[in-house]
């Protein structure tokens, strides 16, 4: 292998054309050699079993064509099939002998005796031997081929037998088209030796540049022998694509004649072609991937970033073939403005968030357009461009043009990048924004409010329960599976079940399915399964979210297919779901896209579904990211902590959660009840006991009557007229006849009662840090800590009291409603919470001092 990396020519000190330096210093020798490339014949030629470039010979008998089609037959095979008359089965067909064989199709096949290394030579005629041994053999008279290779046999006038067959050496490749040579004088081949004395033996060297071969007539074998060097440069840069690209390559019928339209065309650059693309499908598709390897090989970044369309595919990796078209934005003094945004954020923004601020920047654009000179001029542009911006905007967002969010995005996205201009220098006398107005800005003020959620929603974008089962049973998912395939169907699944986003579930590794293990009381040892997924928007660190055993489940069955189609793998970069197509690695993961286009052919393809009541449920509202919604909603439903479902919901913002649920009306009758059921004076007399619910406009009158006190409320009317800053007696609640609790306090009043106990404690062990009289002011007295000790007491005998599913009910209540009062009382500030050694008459200092 070193040998052959030697004999590459080197590159000369000094290159007239740098395009071609590039190309060369883009192309990797060593692995297109180690692959099959032969640097000195300028020879592709890859082996069978290679992962990419390998190719299968066609089934039919007697057939060494490449096979491309359906089923392992060749091109004329499968024209030969479809031309048929009579209508047999594939089987029946590969056993019909294949009996004219295009010379085009077939291997170029090496002599019974010369095909060791450095003897290689070309078999000619029916014996399989090349044309000097054909020639001995021949002459021999042997019987048989096979006899006269073994020898031994005697000859005439000679006491020795015939020895056996010997190779001879190989005369190299043919000058003109590369295959194997039969003559040395020329060296060339049968072909071509056949071709050039039917022209009367012209001048060699003349004949074979004025007609080159591009291609060998071999469709596994490319040969590049007679092509242009920048032609030839760019074919091995696209080779080399394909060798790291994910997508198997075994096109090789169609490149060689792709390689053969250029070579006739005359072209020097795959870049050059304009007119006449070639005519198959396939071999326009290869253009187009050697033009965008060889695109990718010339780039200059500084280059393409100071023209006005950018390849994103050429920039970023995950650009596709997307442009960034920089030419909407008519006025060139707005589009520098954003050519340098998108400079620095080209690479830490995602290319949607890229292209959607190009087009708020292109409504401004728009709007400038409208004046009389177009806004090409900075200088004469100030305020009033502004507001009749503003003002367009505004009248598309109430004519339902644009979405109130679009709306708000893009107000503030137009504000952050004149400010971030202005604070880059752009304005400065040799800047391109020189002459801007101070005025041509966006004010805070001048941001619309944003839309509240309407609070009698109670849906949002969650779907109910009862849609969520119908989607989730067996013939649903199996129509699932016939739209697209088991993956999809199993991933669909996770969504409903985990609430995760679409990207984070078909990014799951083999390996994400882990378990908790813990020791229950009994002594015996608990495991309960958890997904270890990476948040989308956080994707540095991993989470673990507690599953159940269908999710497990569902994860092991696919982790076996994912192992069953790619089983060399490493077990850290199997993903879960392994892309279907252009995965030769297989360590790329399905694509979320591939997941919600499935989604919403599949909520078109369902039989109706039924909402709670019966009624026609709309399918429109079933799409991937509803998942998401409903996950969340089922966990408010049942109580979760708001904190805790941010937590789960990967939020940073609670604001965020706010968005996925909604509180049902349910939920507030539920808290009302519990509120009203049962209440308790400072002496804990029992003063209600209602079983039936209280009407919508008694629970509203009995909150006017009261205020919000710490551990309950209070009814005296001077305190309830001041919101809670009046009391006469300064809040000296647990003694006042007009206090008032009830079971939404219990765990409150329990924490109470550990903080007066544990302040006497440190009161008592404060010998000499208090005065007598101080200690006694500050003690909590007994009396106190007793009333509070009977209140939780009196509850504690209610809950006892209750039926068994009452009693579970109240407790899941008083569970998810003791989390809210606590996360409350984790963000009140210190000077509104009690303090049981404070004696002075109010929480508040500012309040105490009035």
């Amino acid at each position: 292998m070193l040998a052959e990396v030697a004999r590459v020519p080197r590159l000369s000190a000094v290159e007239l054309d740098p395009t071609i330096a590039r190309l060369r210093a883009a192309v990797d020798l060593e692995a297109l050699i180690e692959v099959g490339y032969d640097p000195d014949r300028r020879v592709f030629a890859p082996s069978a079993d290679h992962p990419v470039f390998g190719f299968k010979e066609c089934v039919v008998r007697n057939c060494s064509a490449v096979a491309v089609q359906a089923g392992g037959l060749c091109g004329p095979c499968t024209s030969r099939r479809r031309r048929g008359s009579n209508e047999m089965t594939l089987e029946e067909f590969v056993t019909v002998p294949r009996v004219r064989v295009d010379v085009g199709r077939k291997a170029e096949v090496l002599c019974r005796v010369c095909r060791a290394p450095g003897f290689e030579r070309p078999a000619y005629g029916p014996h399989q031997l090349c044309r000097l041994c054909a020639r001995s053999f021949k002459r021999s008279m042997v019987a048989s081929v096979e006899e006269w290779i073994r020898g031994g046999q005697p000859r005439n006038g000679r006491r020795t037998p015939r020895p056996p067959a010997q190779p001879r050496p190989t005369a190299g490749a043919c000058e003109r088209c590369g295959r194997l040579a039969s003559h040395r004088q020329p060296r060339s081949c049968v072909a071509c030796q056949f071709r050039w004395r039917q022209l009367g033996k012209p001048d060699w060297d003349t004949w074979r540049r004025e007609h080159p071969v591009a291609v060998s007539v071999d469709g596994r074998v490319l040969v590049l022998a007679s092509v242009p060097e920048r032609l030839r440069l760019e074919f091995l840069v696209g080779v080399q694509d394909a060798l790291h690209g994910e997508l198997a390559f075994n096109a090789w019928g169609d490149l060689t004649c792709l390689v053969g339209h250029l070579a006739r065309m005359g072209v020097r650059s795959v870049l050059e072609i304009d007119k006449r693309p070639p005519s198959t499908s396939i071999a326009r598709l290869l253009l187009k991937r050697i033009q965008w390897s060889v695109e990718q090989a010339l780039l200059d970044p500084e280059e393409e970033l100071s023209r006005d369309v950018w390849r994103l595919g050429l920039l970023r990796r995950d650009g596709a073939r997307q442009n960034l078209d920089l030419g909407q934005l008519t006025q060139p003094w707005l589009r520098e403005i954003y050519r340098d945004w998108a400079r620095e954020s080209l690479a830490v923004k995602n290319v949607h968030y890229l292209r959607s601020t190009l087009c708020q920047m292109r409504r401004l654009s728009e709007s400038l357009r409208i004046r009389h000179d177009g806004g090409v001029d900075p200088a004469n542009v100030g305020r009033r461009d502004i507001e009749q911006f503003l003002m367009r905007l505004a009248g598309q967002a109430s004519a339902g043009k644009l979405a109130n969010s679009t709306h708000l995005d893009c107000i503030t996205m137009v504000r952050h990048l004149l400010r971030r201009a202005r604070d880059r220098g752009l304005t400065a006398p040799d800047g391109p924004l020189h002459g801007l107005a101070d005025t041509f800005a966006i004010y805070e003020s001048d941001s619309p409010r944003t839309e509240e959620r309407d609070p009698d929603d109670e849906v949002g974008r969650s779907l109910p329960n009862s849609v969520i089962k119908q989607l989730a049973s067996k013939n649903a998912l199996a129509l699932l599976v016939d739209i697209a395939n088991q993956d999809v169907a199993d991933a669909v699944e996770l969504l409903i079940r985990t609430g995760r986003r679409p990207s984070e579930i078909c990014h799951l590794k083999e390996t994400c399915l882990q378990w908790d293990e813990r020791v229950r009381e009994d002594g015996t040892l608990d495991r309960q399964p958890v997904l270890v997924y990476r948040p989308e928007k956080t994707p540095k660190r991993s989470k673990r979210l507690p599953v159940h055993a269908r999710e497990a489940l569902i994860i092991k069955r696919a982790a076996e297919r994912a192992r069953a189609r790619f089983p060399d793998v490493g077990a850290g970069k199997l993903p879960l779901f392994p892309q279907q197509a252009r995965n030769r690695s297989g360590t790329v993961p399905m694509s979320g896209p591939r997941v919600t286009h499935a989604v919403r052919e599949w909520s078109r393809q369902l039989p109706e579904l039924l909402d709670s009541d019966g009624t026609p449920y709309d399918r429109g509202r079933v799409y991937a990211y509803a998942f998401r919604h409903s996950y969340a909603q089922r966990l408010a439903d049942k109580g979760c902590s708001p904190h805790l479902l941010m937590d789960i919901m990967d939020h940073r913002s609670f604001a965020t959660t706010e968005g996925y649920c909604r509180i049902r009306q349910e939920r507030r009758r539920q808290a009302v009840d519990l509120e009203h059921r049962w209440q308790w004076d400072a002496e804990g007399n029992e003063l209600a006991q209602i079983v039936e619910r209280f009407a919508e406009s008694e629970d509203i009158r009995m909150a006017i009557g009261s205020t919000a006190i710490p551990y309950g409320a209070c009814v005296e009317p001077s305190n309830v007229a001041a919101l809670g800053s009046a009391c006469p007696y300064r809040m000296r609640c647990i003694g006042c006849k007009h206090f008032r609790t009830d079971l939404t306090h219990l765990a409150a009043l329990e924490k109470y009662l550990t903080d007066l106990l544990a302040a006497r404690e440190r009161i008592l062990a404060a010998s000499d840090e208090l005065a007598d009289w101080a200690k006694r002011d500050a003690m909590p007295s007994d009396e106190h800590i007793e009333r509070v000790r009977y209140l939780i007491r009196r509850m504690r005998q209610k809950i006892d009291g209750l039926p068994r599913e009452e009693a579970k009910e109240v407790h899941r209540i008083l569970g998810s409603q003791a989390n809210d009062r606590r996360e409350l009382g984790d963000l009140t500030p210190a000077a509104f919470q009690l303090n049981v050694i404070d004696s002075s008459p109010s929480f508040d200092p500012a309040l105490a001092g009035a």
